[in-house]
């Protein structure tokens, strides 16, 4: 016979009432007070809000890719390997990173908006043939670099890495008509205002600077389309290759400072 005893009743009441006095209690606790607005806090809050904007990310991560490429050099050079690897690979990782994120660029590129305000005539035809020359390239850019991001990590072939010199040769001639598009302007325009004659300057800064950059990224062999040149792309193949500029060898202290330079124009 089972016996009720008074512990077993103790128990009971326990196990029924403790949900509903753990809800009673949660309910009275007082409601938190936010933290005062100290500077550390707004800095982090205005900082969160910049990085939000994927472009506003990328120019604060170019600076974490160039100017640990700067200072990886003289570090080494002053006796600390190890401290320049590490700054090596911090860019060499905000590079990738960078990549990564050009994905979307792609996907701009093409997108209708772009495409109908490249249609539309600007008023001025060597400018808007300016746009449209550098989107072509841009296009072919994209698709390149794309490719060879994607191959670098296993998605596709690694054969297909090689196709990172084509995307950079495209680079180059996206720079190179922006900067002449720049020059055309400062030339021809005398009702820019004082803000627009800057925006134009720090343009060809940088741009100027990426281009210089961009030829130390060529390979040495030139760029390659295809590994087995036939077929109906091997025009196409011969084309790029004729088109290419040369590599201009570069120590990574110089390169990285072009980079950093450059990224720092989107600061100005």
């Amino acid at each position: 016979m089972h016996v009720f005893t008074l512990s077993h009743l103790s128990a009971t009441v326990v196990h029924t009432l403790s949900p509903l006095l753990l809800a009673i209690f949660l309910f009275h606790l007082p409601t938190p007070i936010p933290p005062p607005p100290t500077p550390l806090l707004i800095m982090c809050d205005a900082f969160d809000a910049y990085l939000s904007a994927t472009f506003d990310r990328d120019k604060v991560m170019a600076i974490v890719q160039f100017l640990p490429m700067v200072l990886a050099g003289p570090t080494k050079a002053l006796g600390n390997p190890a401290l320049s690897k590490s700054l090596s690979n911090l860019s060499t990782m905000s590079d990738k990173y960078r990549a990564v994120t050009r994905l979307s660029l792609l996907l701009n590129a093409l997108s209708k908006k772009t495409l109908t305000t490249l249609s539309k005539p600007q008023g001025d035809l060597l400018l808007d043939r300016a746009d449209q020359v550098a989107h072509f390239f841009h296009v072919f850019f994209v698709v390149f670099e794309n490719t060879a991001v994607l191959a670098s990590h296993g998605v596709y072939s690694g054969a297909l890495t090689r196709l990172g010199g084509c995307a950079v040769t495209c680079w180059f001639y996206v720079l190179l008509t922006v900067i002449l598009r720049n020059v055309y302007v400062l030339a021809t325009k005398d009702k820019l205002t004082p803000d627009q004659r800057r925006k134009e300057q720090l343009s060809i800064l940088k741009h100027g600077c990426f281009i210089i950059f961009s030829l130390t990224c060529l390979p040495q062999g030139g760029p390659k389309l295809l590994e087995n040149v036939s077929g109906p792309l091997a025009p196409l193949h011969h084309a790029l290759r004729l088109i290419a500029p040369k590599h201009l060898p570069l120590d990574d202290t110089y390169r990285g400072a072009l980079g950093l330079v450059a990224s720092l124009c989107d600061f100005a």
